[in-house]
């Protein structure tokens, strides 16, 4: 809870809230805030916070921007990783990933449902890095 504090905080010093009479940004223009998993448990909390990256698997997609609709996402994960079930939240967390989220958002990243265990602003676009082992889908952030 106190990184959440300090995040809001961090936004309210940057002018993110408005005083009266002041002109309000776009939806466009206002940065989004997201919640992200740095892998089972946060596993690759520490290499991804030393590296000012965020990442997320599903590696066996390739490079997630080839999917132009969440509900092609949705098809590909699915025969990818078959299991009971559609995995919808899934399919549209690499889809955001890809190609929602963008430099100025602010993240968070949680291990499990309750738990803060950093934040950041993202400062890079999407790329795709096949020569890391794991979590090959990656954005900067600081």
């Amino acid at each position: 809870m106190e990184a959440l504090l300090d995040a809001y905080a961090a936004i309210l010093d940057k002018g993110g809230l408005a005083a009266p009479g002041d002109t309000l940004p776009t939806a466009e223009a206002a940065p989004r805030i997201w919640f992200w998993s740095p892998g089972e448990g946060a596993a690759h909390w520490n290499e991804l916070y030393e590296r000012g990256l965020m990442a997320v698997g599903w590696d066996a997609l390739g490079d997630l921007r080839q999917y132009a609709t969440p509900t092609a996402m949705l098809e590909a994960l699915a025969e990818a990783y078959p299991r009971d079930g559609q995995p919808s939240n899934d399919a549209r967390a690499c889809y955001d990933f890809a190609h929602a989220i963008r430099p100025g958002d602010i993240v968070f990243a949680k291990r499990g449902r309750g738990t803060i265990v950093g934040h950041g602003e993202v400062v890079g676009d999407y790329a795709y890095d096949p020569s890391r082992a794991a979590l090959q889908n990656v954005r900067a952030v600081r």
